[in-house]
């Protein structure tokens, strides 16, 4: 997955049977109520925190030209499979005919994508490659072209820095921040670190690691969420990822749901700050693979903070 995004560690480079399947950018179809002023008990630190967190993404995305907004087109390669591509109309893609000349080619093995043509490459990890501009090549280059693996395929992205998307994007519809859901939960590691197939947003599945439980309250309410990881073995400073629902899913927030992503915890407290809870990625764009939070990740309390419902583009 997916992540990638910003650059940012935690961002992901990733929706449907066991929630509610993303689809692209949805309207808002009621406006976010105000939300009350967070109680006097509230640190002013952590509500600074959330508060700069929306505003580095905000600009992040304003920023970079690698960004979701700039993925203009995906293919998923499974090993074994090929895709070829052209320069033509102004962007890249498929040639229109099977036996038109491709400038670039990829083919999937199940540890490696190799790239022929214009760029010459043996890909086993994340990789961006710029492709040029038609006036020259290098990194300032209008298209790029992502690679990352993915579960069990090779994700291969057309970048346009140029995109109309990005061009277009009003920004991320925050809610107010509010002090009353940012709380300290008590983390249980998982004993097994089980993996876990989620379903995604294109139909498929990915594997993720469950790392633990965090439990946690919010007004008065026993909650708890599974956090997960993307690799059975522990790392340092490891990133999880908590996908969730909550009673706003699909009213004021999207309805796929929504991510929390952090650090895993050195002890048995962790931080949960829901005003840093982020669309998934196909919440704006068709082009990304995003895990579905699963069942037993739904809270049933309303979580007016955080990323709102994405509006229109």
């Amino acid at each position: 997955m997916t992540p990638l995004l910003p650059r940012r560690s935690l961002w992901l480079a990733a929706l449907a049977a066991l929630a509610v399947a993303c689809t692209v950018a949805e309207p808002r179809t009621d406006s976010a109520p105000p939300v009350a002023a967070p109680p006097p008990t509230a640190d002013p630190a952590a509500l600074e925190r959330a508060r700069a967190f929306q505003l580095e993404l905000d600009r992040e995305l304003r920023e970079d030209d690698r960004s979701f907004l700039t993925v203009v087109a995906a293919y998923y390669l499974a090993p074994g499979e090929q895709l070829k591509l052209a320069r033509f109309n102004g962007s890249w893609g498929p040639p229109a005919k099977a036996d038109d000349a491709a400038q670039l080619s990829f083919e999937a093995t199940p540890e490696q994508l190799l790239v022929t043509g214009i760029r010459e490459a043996t890909v086993r990890e994340t990789t961006l490659i710029p492709l040029g501009d038609g006036d020259g090549d290098g990194e300032d280059s209008r298209f790029a072209v992502a690679i990352s693996p993915q579960s069990e395929s090779w994700r291969v992205q057309i970048h346009d820095r140029d995109a109309e998307l990005r061009a277009s994007f009003p920004g991320v519809a925050w809610f107010p921040i509010d002090g009353a859901v940012i709380v300290t939960a008590r983390f249980e590691p998982s004993p097994t670190r089980e993996g876990v197939l989620l379903q995604t947003s294109r139909g498929l599945t990915k594997t993720l690691y469950v790392v633990g439980e965090a439990h946690f309250e919010i007004n008065g309410q026993a909650l708890s969420l599974q956090a997960f990881g993307y690799a059975p073995t522990a790392t340092p400073n490891e990133p999880l990822l908590i996908p969730f629902r909550d009673q706003t899913s699909g009213h004021q927030s999207y309805a796929a749901g929504r991510y929390l992503e952090l650090q895993a915890p050195t002890g048995t407290a962790l931080e949960l700050d829901f005003n840093r809870a982020t669309n998934p990625l196909c919440a704006y764009s068709e082009h990304f693979n995003c895990p579905v939070p699963p069942r037993n990740n739904t809270l049933e309390v309303a979580i007016r903070a955080g990323a709102g419902s994405p509006t229109a583009h």
